[in-house]
């Protein structure tokens, strides 16, 4: 889970959640909200929710996205680790860049 800011147009604060699945697969939830205050209840929201599947690629793990059931070019370099998803770019010289890092929590619903 991550929240911030996201400078739209509209609504100027999001919350997006992965929820990885153990059959390599997740999905994203992505709340947008008016303000900051309003995301400690972010669920009370609807999300925009998309799919995608998990593949190993070396010490990465590659998220690929699918929209409304076929596979689109665009995809996420990151590390699951036990606390955190971390997000990376490729950066000169084929070194890869951390950019974002998602909190790891544990949901029972």
């Amino acid at each position: 889970m991550r929240h911030d800011h996201n400078y739209g147009s509209v609504y100027s604060y999001a919350v997006t959640e992965f929820i990885i699945h153990s059959d390599s697969t997740y999905t994203r939830k992505d709340y947008d909200l008016s303000s900051k205050k309003e995301w400690i209840n972010y669920k009370q929201y609807t999300p925009e929710i998309s799919k995608g599947k998990i593949h190993t690629k070396g010490k990465f793990q590659i998220l690929t996205a699918y929209r409304n059931g076929y596979k689109t070019d665009f995809f996420w370099t990151v590390k699951i680790k036990k606390r955190k998803l971390i997000f990376y770019i490729e950066g000169k010289k084929g070194t890869m860049l951390r950019t974002v890092t998602y909190k790891r929590i544990k949901t029972i619903d």
